[in-house]
């Protein structure tokens, strides 16, 4: 198994939300992270670290008024 740490940016807070997730593979962590930021509409952004090195961000796009 391996560690990841996601970062969860949430339009209503000035610090992201910190999740850890054990999971056998990257691929499952990117999922987890996908879902992750589907869970809510106020999430902006969910990246991904291991070790502290960040591996990958998966965004919503936002719309300009």
């Amino acid at each position: 198994m391996r560690t990841f740490t996601f970062f969860v940016r949430d339009d209503r807070y000035t610090v992201p939300t910190m999740a850890i997730v054990m999971v056998g593979s990257m691929k499952r962590a990117a999922a987890l992270a996908r879902e992750r930021l589907e869970e809510s509409a106020h999430h902006l952004n969910v990246e991904i670290c291991e070790d502290d090195e960040p591996l990958a961000r998966f965004g919503r796009l936002v719309e300009e008024t």
